[in-house]
């Protein structure tokens, strides 16, 4: 577009960002801006945290011979070798704008959006259809201080949109899709290969406190680059991972050690699901893993991992709970020994339910409550005197198994 003069030029540029205030007082989201900025700008934009995880774009699905925006609109996030060239370069340093080179076939010229002295994230504009004016970077540059303003409101969080395979995942989880075969197709379609072993994580603060919005997408790109999975994502303020694996179980993983350390030194917890195969249970399974989260923070629970499946049947109890007086759960002798206990500072309930739980082997349980063998002998035929049950009934040592479970969450429930 040619102007005649300067006046012109300013008065285009007022129009624009006219149009941009109008359109952000109008959606307050940041999608409809970037819209509207590439219905202007006519060149395919991106907005990404500071990170370099995907937050947001317009225009990228008509650019077909440009590797990187590929491989983020399908990811989700940044290549690592990317990450590292471009904040030793010139994204680290105090300019408003930034020139990239190199790894794309097109330049982009990159707006910082900055709120105060906090640098939020990059908008990038690639020099795709056209050369980029200096009008064309004025108008970047008023847009990216508008989308600074949104990024820093808190009531407009998640209005951002993801990644085609993140859009995915939470279409999955939302039962938004939910013919196998399609699901099948899908991942196939975005070159997604998983594992044959899979499992659901949601992770959130220990504490009740939520995340906010930098520290998601931080956490996101550190679990991207810790996990190589674009099966990473957010959903209702919580990060979420489908997570595949070869190996037998989840804590035999590789990755099991390296992932505990990185959400204990961000004080997170993590809900595991059970292990499943077939991509049609995910939404079942996200449930089962926020179930666990949901247990963990009832019973106090202090684990990073939280396992759905080692909890199975506490879950059931509360359920039951929730309707019921627990207490009908419990079998009399479990509440004749708890009462002797307290009265004498004895340890039969203890002593029973580690005996039950070894399958009567004395001198296992012995070894667990680091007693001696005779000790534990003569304890357990003490506690049968007292309440006069028979061990070798298997009905009745599966109601004192359940009845042990119940008293341990009761007690649980009392000390948090």
């Amino acid at each position: 577009m040619e102007f005649k003069n300067k006046t012109e030029e300013e008065l285009y540029i007022a129009n624009c960002t006219s149009t941009f205030i109008k359109e952000m007082n109008e959606s307050n989201d940041i999608q409809n801006l970037l819209d509207v900025g590439h219905r202007i700008l006519g060149q395919p934009l991106m907005l990404v945290d500071i990170s370099m995880c995907f937050i947001a774009q317009s225009g990228g699905e008509s650019v077909k011979d440009e590797p990187f925006w590929d491989w983020i609109l399908t990811n989700g996030y940044v290549k690592e070798e990317y990450t590292n060239l471009i904040m030793e370069d010139d994204i680290s340093t105090e300019e408003k704008f930034v020139w990239e080179y190199g790894m794309e076939n097109h330049r982009q010229l990159v707006a910082k959006i900055i709120q105060g002295r906090t640098t939020l994230g990059y908008l990038k504009l690639l020099e795709y259809n056209h050369k980029i004016t200096d009008i064309e970077k004025e108008i970047l540059g008023n847009l990216s201080n508008l989308i600074a303003i949104l990024m820093s409101t808190s009531s407009i969080k998640y209005k951002f949109s993801n990644s085609k395979v993140e859009a995915f995942l939470e279409s999955l989880v939302e039962r938004k899709t939910t013919d196998a075969s399609d699901i099948n197709d899908r991942f196939s379609a975005l070159n997604i290969r998983l594992l044959e072993r899979l499992f659901v994580i949601a992770i959130e603060p220990v504490s009740k406190t939520e995340l906010a919005v930098e520290q998601l997408y931080l956490l996101k790109r550190k679990l991207h680059n810790l996990l190589n999975r674009p099966t990473v994502f957010i959903h209702q303020n919580r990060l979420i991972v489908l997570f595949d694996t070869s190996a037998t179980s989840f804590e035999e993983d590789y990755n099991y050690a390296p992932l505990m350390a990185l959400l204990k030194e961000y004080k997170l917890q993590a809900g595991i699901s059970t292990q499943f195969t077939e991509l049609s249970l995910v939404a079942d399974e996200y449930l089962n893993a926020l179930s666990a989260l949901t247990l963990g923070k009832r019973l106090g629970l202090k684990d990073t991992f939280i396992f759905f499946s080692k909890h199975i049947l506490d879950q059931l109890i509360l359920t039951y709970t929730d309707s019921h007086n627990i207490n009908y759960l419990i079998h009399p002798a479990i509440t004749t020994l708890d009462k002797i206990d307290k009265e004498k500072n004895s340890e039969y309930v203890i002593s029973l339910l580690t005996y039950i739980r070894f399958g009567q082997n004395l001198t296992n349980t012995a070894r667990e409550l680091h007693i001696h063998h005779n000790t534990l002998k003569y304890r357990i035929a003490k506690i049968v005197e007292l309440t006069n049950i028979d061990l070798t009934d298997y009905d009745l040592c599966y109601h004192l198994y359940l009845s042990g479970r119940v008293w341990e969450l009761q007690n649980s429930i009392k000390n948090t």
